[in-house]
């Protein structure tokens, strides 16, 4: 699995060093090609299945598909509540979840609610540039930290 973490980070950061090169040369506005979109599309599922980690790849497809940076957010939300719901059922049948996992799970969910409260109210103030900008940028953070994980 490491050396699997270690593709998938590489991978991560080319695609958003190809992004923002692509969005420095004011090429954002193009859409994907399908036979680019779908199969980044079908192994951002993979991806998602096998590492709980499709994000980027989504990101790179939905961005080169949905040029509404709310339909982007609510698409990229909905996908990610789908697809964590079905991996929090199966890890719960599984038997994953103890005392401790739990007692996580829950400080979590609150970080999260409050994350999404800031989130919210900081998107609201950001131009599609500026949000682009810094999707890239996570982006590019999380392949670093799948490289050194």
């Amino acid at each position: 699995p490491g050396v699997l973490y270690k593709i998938l980070g590489v991978l991560v950061i080319g695609f958003a060093i190809f992004s923002a090169v692509k969005f420095y040369m004011k090429k954002e506005d193009r859409e994907l090609p399908p036979y680019i979109a779908y199969p980044l599309l079908v192994a951002a599922g993979g991806v998602h299945g096998i590492f709980v980690c499709g994000g980027p790849l989504l990101v790179v497809y939905a961005n080169g598909k949905l040029k509404d940076t709310d339909e982007f957010r609510a698409t990229l939300s909905a996908v990610w509540v789908l697809l964590n719901g079905v991996n929090f059922a199966l890890d719960i049948y599984s038997g994953y979840f103890t005392a401790s996992t739990v007692k996580i799970t829950a400080i979590s969910i609150v970080s999260l609610a409050l994350a999404l409260v800031i989130g919210n109210l900081i998107y609201k103030k950001l131009s599609r540039r500026v949000f682009l900008q810094l999707t890239y940028l996570l982006m590019f953070i999380s392949g670093v930290s799948l490289l050194i994980k």
